[in-house]
């Protein structure tokens, strides 16, 4: 990872705490990962749902099959 996308991730999730937490509570960096890898699973377990459609998509552009 560069210097310039982890200053951006941290950038994203400081503003994130900052803000009101959501019902996950406060936005850390074990939080942003768990999310995203609880999505992936939703790719296999509820296809379909918002949250896989979503990630399905992220992964998608990127080239890889989902």
């Amino acid at each position: 990872m560069t210097t310039e996308t982890w200053a951006s991730v941290e950038e994203f999730i400081s503003y994130n705490r900052r803000r009101k937490s959501s019902s996950h509570g406060a936005l850390t960096l074990e939080l942003l990962l768990e999310l995203f890898l609880q999505d992936v699973a939703l790719m296999l377990n509820r296809h379909g749902c918002w949250e896989a459609d979503a990630v399905f998509g992220l992964l998608a552009s990127h080239g890889y099959d989902c």
